[in-house]
């Protein structure tokens, strides 16, 4: 299952909670910003606990339409919202149905965040980058260990280096 521990939806589903905390302009900019993504949300009656987009003059049930992935982002979403409540974060396989880029995206809009630990799993190496973290940041489990990336190597690291293409090329001794 796609489920979470921690923070409850304090009684209602994501859509509600975003219609609730008058937070649909906010969700589109997140979804735009993250993913490319543009969708034409309905003005919310008074009764409505969902989302409804505008497509070709139609109201359609957010729920509806979006895919597995932009279900993960409405999740991460009112999770971001909820973070500055919490002082550790961690999400396993957080990319699981993302694409390298939105990944990416999403690791660097987490970041931002203050005053939180955030810890990401993954099995995408893309996201191994000099770019993304220093190298002493990521930390390989393999076996019932878990070794800093940096410690796994007798080469010096540089910020120039392709961490991801030495990673790859097996520079890093597992």
């Amino acid at each position: 299952d796609r489920d979470f521990i921690g923070f409850d939806l304090m009684g209602s589903n994501i859509h509600e909670y975003i219609i609730r905390e008058n937070l649909i302009n906010e969700f589109t900019e997140f979804l735009k910003n993250v993913s490319g993504q543009v969708y034409d949300f309905s003005p919310t009656q008074s009764e409505d606990d969902r989302l409804w987009c505008l497509i070709g003059g139609s109201r359609i049930e957010f729920s509806r339409i979006q895919s597995t992935g932009t279900s993960s982002l409405t999740l991460l979403f009112f999770w971001i919202q909820r973070i500055a409540y919490a002082s550790f974060v961690f999400i396993d396989e957080f990319d699981a149905f993302y694409h390298f880029e939105l990944g990416q995206n999403i690791v660097r809009n987490l970041f931002k965040t203050q005053g939180v630990q955030i810890v990401l799993s993954t099995h995408s190496t893309s996201l191994i980058s000099n770019e993304m973290l220093r190298p002493d940041c990521y930390y390989i489990i393999s076996d019932n260990h878990i070794k800093a990336l940096n410690k796994l190597t007798q080469k010096e690291l540089r910020e120039y280096h392709n961490i991801e293409k030495m990673y790859r090329g097996k520079t890093f001794g597992l």
